[in-house]
């Protein structure tokens, strides 16, 4: 599970995952606030990843004026 969360002065645009890292079966964003709100994002790893291995997950905010 990796956790994260809105900087301050931000608003949530949209959450995804990436590439998968060596050993991982799947991924999913399974917190995120509603588009234009703040808050808490989380996504949820399936698998185990590889010592060595390397993935990414990825969120948009927009910044506030």
């Amino acid at each position: 599970v990796i956790n994260d969360a809105t900087p301050t002065f931000t608003t949530f645009v949209s959450a995804a995952c990436g590439t998968l890292g060596a050993g991982l079966t799947g991924c999913s964003v399974t917190t995120q606030p509603a588009a234009g709100a703040t808050g808490s994002v989380q996504w949820t790893l399936t698998g185990l990843l590889a010592s060595v291995g390397t993935g990414t997950v990825t969120y948009t905010v927009q910044i506030l004026p």
